[in-house]
């Protein structure tokens, strides 16, 4: 047999070397794999949107409606709380039956869904009101505005600078603006109302708002999460202006929140343990769904 040329060893010795050596990289790669798996859910499986997790999810939950309903511990007081999303609820502001008589208590409210086949599962006050039951400021309803937007000057809480307007416009969409700044959408807004002061504008704390202040009440307020989302929160416990700011700002992650009323506030939710209702309102704002046919 002939030797074989040193030339051919050499080229043979080219072609295998960097053949074993990718050879070798993939069974590192594999070995790295299987102890570190990539779990195909990762991103898949992350919430679109953040929620604190030391709210604490009702124990059960009637139907996907009932699943905005929370209960928060927020530096030890605590409160309640109501997500609505637009794309997959029906809200509405109500106010009177008809021309001259207001709907006015929840329990009203309840009865006069009912015979539209309807079931309130969450219900809350709207706007500030005078004994008489109408709005201090602006209230729009199915398009048609019924109040005015009222930038006087005063004394309470409404003036409480800067206040706002909390609205669900043409669209369906929702927004909480500076009451000032109402005026350039006057005419798109399917629902509003004007309320004060504004617990958060544009994410920051309204200054007025002192965060060691002693004056504390029963609050209830609105904030908003994005367009189609937003949150109802009520105190079940006196709490400052401050602390209720800071919870929309730091478990719901709210850029615009705008304080409602005080301590007749009331908020109801279908099928769970709510206080009793029963005090008057100019404005209640609802959440229905379409009551299964016998």
């Amino acid at each position: 047999m002939k030797n074989k040329n040193p030339i051919e060893f050499l080229s043979l010795g080219i072609i295998l070397v960097p053949l074993l050596i990718v050879s070798l990289l993939a069974c590192k790669n594999k070995s790295s794999i299987a102890n570190n798996p990539i779990k195909k859910d990762t991103i898949k499986n992350l919430p679109k949107q953040k929620i604190n997790p030391k709210i604490i999810e009702p124990d059960s939950l009637q139907s996907t409606i009932l699943a905005g309903a929370k209960k928060i511990v927020f530096r030890n007081q605590k409160f309640e709380a109501f997500v609505v999303d637009l794309t997959k609820m029906e809200l509405n502001f109500n106010s009177k039956y008809d021309s001259t008589h207001y709907i006015s208590t929840i329990n009203n409210l309840k009865k006069y869904y009912k015979k539209k086949n309807k079931k309130v599962i969450f219900a809350t006050n709207g706007g500030m009101f005078h004994p008489n039951l109408e709005p201090v400021g602006l209230y729009v309803e199915n398009e048609k505005e019924k109040f005015t937007l009222n930038l006087d000057n005063g004394r309470g809480n409404f003036f409480l600078k800067p206040n706002g307007v909390f609205y669900i416009n043409k669209w369906d969409k929702a927004g909480l603006i500076e009451s000032s700044k109402y005026p350039p959408i006057i005419g798109k807004t399917k629902f509003a109302t004007q309320s004060g002061p504004m617990l958060l504008l544009n994410g920051e704390v309204n200054k007025q708002l002192g965060k060691n202040s002693t004056n504390k009440n029963i609050r209830s307020g609105v904030g908003l999460i994005d367009k189609n989302t937003i949150v109802f929160i009520i105190s079940r416990e006196k709490v400052n202006f401050y602390d209720f700011a800071m919870l929309f700002k730091t478990n719901f992650y709210c850029k615009n929140a705008l304080y409602l009323d005080g301590f007749i506030s009331e908020m109801y939710i279908a099928d769970k343990k709510t206080p009793k209702t029963k005090n008057q309102f100019s404005i209640l704002i609802s959440v229905t769904q379409k009551m299964k046919s016998n």
